[in-house]
């Protein structure tokens, strides 16, 4: 399983919006949802 598919599969089963995700980590919502559909690949900083 991809990091992409991991990172939707744990926000899903934790039941955390993307905004949420986005407020609690910094990145913006839009750069959540494209690593999550697989169009960018998440930076070093985002993996941290």
């Amino acid at each position: 399983m991809s990091v992409v598919n991991n990172l939707k599969k744990i926000r899903e089963d934790r039941d955390i919006l993307q905004e949420d995700l986005a407020a609690g980590t910094g990145f913006c919502c839009r750069t959540i949802s494209r690593v999550e559909r697989g169009e960018s690949t998440p930076s070093a900083e985002f993996m941290l």
